[in-house]
C-alpha cells in the first residue's frame, strides 16, 4: 500500500493511509510476526567468523543480500540511512563482491553464498519489503548470484534451506525463524539491530546483539521480521471487523503460531484493536488488578479494593502538592505546606510549624 498512498499525520497509532488516485482512505492492521532467522553450519569456519564478530548488523544484512552498489548503500533511501561502508565492511577488499572476509581478516576468504526459499514465500516477500524497500520509487534488488563465484540458491521447503546450510560451508541459510530456532543443526546467527555500522563497531558502541528467538520476535524486539499486516478499506471496516477481531484473539493467534509465523505481544495486541474499535485491554498484565496495566500503573502495588486514577495510584499512594506526604496523611492535600499543628502538610509563611490559617502572627516565626 506505501506505493500509491500517504499515510495521515497519526498513521502510527491510526494505520490510516489515504489513496493518492482515489477518495479511498485504507486501515492498515497488523495481526502477526513475519521473522526470518540467518543461519551457518556450526562446524566451519564461517561460524568461527561469527563469534569474531558477534553476528551481523542490519546494515550487514542489506550489504549481503541486496545487489546495490556502494554508492546507493551508502546513500539514505525512505527506509533505510544509508551505510558507513568502513564499518560495514572493515576489511573490504575492493572486489565488489561480498566475503566473509570482508567481515574481519580472520574470516574464511570465500564468497558469502545463500540459500533461500522461493521469492513468492513469505519471507523473501517480508526480506524485499524490509531490505531491499521494494515498495519505494527506485527500491533495491536481490544480489542476483552468477552461478558460479557467488551462489543464490532458491529451494522449495524449510528442511532444504536447515539441510544446505548444515551441511555446506560459506553459505547462509534463510528461512522461518520458528522453524530454525527449533533444530540443533544450524547456527542462528545474532543480529545488531543497527542499519549504519557493522557488528564489531555496534558492540564497541556497547549495542548488544540480539539472538533470535520466539519471544524477541513476539515482543518486536528481533529486527530481522516485519508485521503481517491486513489493508482494509475504512468503509469495509464494519463487515470485517469481526473476522479481524478473531486474527487478534487467541485462537487466532494459536493459528499464526502453528502456520510458522509469530503471535504479536499483548500490548500490539491492544494497539491494533485499537485501530479497528476494538478494545482488547484485558490482555494486558494487571498485577495488581486496579484496572490500570502494568506499562502504565505507577504505582504497581496499590491495595485491593483501592479506586485509583488513571497513572493507578489512590489516594495513599499519592502526593498531589508534592510536599512529601501522601494524601491521606495531608490535611492539605492540594496545596504545598509544611505545617505540623494544629493541621499537617498546610502552608506555613512563616516555617515555625504552626498552619497560617491557626497562626495569629503567621509572617512571624517567634
Amino acid at each position: 500500500a506505501e506505493r500509491y498512498t500517504t499515510p495521515l499525520a497519526n498513521y502510527t497509532e491510526s494505520g490510516m493511509r489515504d489513496c493518492d488516485n482515489t477518495n479511498a482512505r485504507l486501515i492498515e492492521v497488523p495481526v502477526a510476526r513475519m521473522p526470518a532467522v540467518m543461519m551457518v553450519n556450526p562446524n566451519t569456519e564461517t561460524h568461527a567468523c561469527m563469534n569474531v564478530t558477534g553476528g551481523l548488523s542490519m546494515g550487514q544484512v542489506r550489504w549481503v543480500l541486496s545487489g546495490a552498489s556502494e554508492s546507493t548503500l551508502s546513500s539514505s533511501n525512505p527506509v533505510h540511512p544509508g551505510v558507513l561502508w568502513s564499518s560495514i565492511v572493515p576489511n573490504d577488499d575492493d572486489d565488489d563482491k561480498p566475503e566473509w572476509r570482508d567481515l574481519d581478516p580472520s574470516c574464511p576468504n570465500e564468497p558469502i553464498h545463500i540459500i533461500q526459499r522461493w521469492e513468492n514465500r513469505s519471507v523473501p516477500q517480508m526480506l524485499s519489503a524490509l531490505i531491499m524497500c521494494d515498495h519505494c520509487s527506485f527500491p533495491e534488488d536481490w544480489f542476483p548470484g552468477d552461478g558460479v563465484d557467488r551462489l543464490r540458491l532458491v529451494y522449495e521447503t524449510r528442511e532444504e534451506i536447515i539441510n544446505g546450510a548444515a551441511n555446506n560451508e560459506d553459505v547462509i541459510g534463510i528461512t522461518e525463524l520458528r522453524v530454525g530456532v527449533a533444530t540443533n543443526e544450524v547456527y542462528q546467527i545474532p543480529i545488531f539491530d543497527n542499519w549504519t555500522h557493522g557488528a564489531s563497531d555496534a558492540a564497541a558502541a556497547g549495542n548488544s546483539a540480539i539472538l533470535p528467538s520466539v519471544n524477541n520476535s513476539s515482543m518486536g524486539i528481533w529486527p530481522l521480521q516485519d508485521d503481517y499486516r491486513l489493508v482494509i478499506r475504512e468503509d469495509q471496516l464494519d463487515e470485517l471487523r469481526p473476522f479481524l477481531a478473531w486474527m487478534l484473539s487467541e485462537e487466532g493467534q494459536d493459528n499464526f503460531d502453528e502456520i510458522g509465523f509469530v503471535r504479536m505481544d499483548p500490548l500490539s495486541r491492544v494497539e491494533a484493536g485499537d485501530r479497528i474499535g476494538i478494545n482488547l485491554r484485558h490482555l494486558l498484565p494487571d498485577d495488581d488488578g486496579d484496572g490500570i496495566w502494568n506499562g502504565d500503573d505507577l504505582c504497581p502495588n496499590t491495595q485491593p479494593g483501592l479506586s485509583v486514577d488513571l497513572t493507578g495510584c489512590a489516594e495513599n499512594q499519592r502526593d498531589d502538592d508534592e510536599d512529601g506526604l501522601i494524601n491521606t496523611e495531608d490535611d492539605c492535600p492540594y496545596t504545598f505546606g509544611t505545617s505540623t499543628q494544629p493541621t499537617v502538610g498546610c502552608p506555613d509563611s512563616d516555617g515555625d510549624s504552626w498552619a497560617d490559617s491557626a497562626d495569629i502572627f503567621p509572617a512571624e516565626p517567634t
